[in-house]
């Protein structure tokens, strides 16, 4: 019979046995660092695959991406508001200043290394991504003390269609994400410490900001 939703057994019978959990189910849960790491697998196996195709700018990287490329080359021109950007030999690509550079300098630092290509463009945005799902993760492991719904948040959100979609190309939006995540992680915990211990992770907080700051205006409404 059921007493207060739990199954008590009739008298002369035998409650029925609970399903136990598969043992190595239960030695994964107990490591978290390694169930983070399995999903911190996951996420890189989402963002990297296939990630160069296709091998020419789309969407706003004829703006980011190509201005990117130009300011690892020191070109004082995507400084200049007034400058337009030749249209030959790639058309559709423009100096993009409207918004801070640290963004574009991202994307200028993978090009240096990986050259002139989908790949260069996107590499830092990937990386910018994967470490999104971490920081997620940390903040949710942190606001809600809550191992399982922290789980649930850094397995979905690399399937996230908006996360996707930025973090393989070569854009400043993910990039700024990330400092943002970063400084609520800080936030949230200075917030749960005493002031005095967790000074430090305030100080945290605005250096997180601020690097959001110097990659896209919208940082300031946070």
């Amino acid at each position: 019979m059921v007493v207060d939703d739990r199954v008590v057994a009739e008298p002369g019978q035998t409650a029925p046995a609970a399903r136990p959990r598969p043992n190595w189910l239960n030695r994964l849960w107990q490591r978290e660092w390694l169930v983070v790491g399995l999903l911190f697998a996951w996420a890189i196996f989402l963002l990297a695959f296939r990630l160069p195709d296709p091998g020419q700018y789309i969407y706003d990287e004829v703006y980011h991406a190509y201005t990117g490329n130009l300011m690892q080359q020191n070109d004082p021109k995507v400084y200049e508001w007034w400058e337009s950007a030749p249209q030959e030999p790639i058309k559709g690509v423009q100096y993009e200043w409207t918004h801070p550079p640290l963004g574009k300098l991202i994307i200028g630092g993978s090009i240096k290394i990986f050259g002139n290509n989908s790949l260069g463009w996107r590499f830092s945005n990937m990386v910018f991504g994967v470490i999104s799902t971490l920081l997620l993760y940390v903040l949710a492991r942190t606001l809600f003390r809550d191992r399982v719904l922290a789980t649930l948040a850094m397995f979905i959100i690399p399937i996230e269609g908006l996360m996707f979609a930025e973090s393989r190309i070569g854009t400043n939006d993910i990039a700024q994400l990330a400092f943002l995540l970063a400084a609520y992680s800080c936030f949230a915990v200075y917030f749960h410490r005493p002031a005095r211990k967790a000074i430090g992770w305030l100080f945290l907080t605005g250096i997180f900001l601020g690097l959001g700051f110097a990659t896209k205006w919208p940082s300031i409404y946070s």
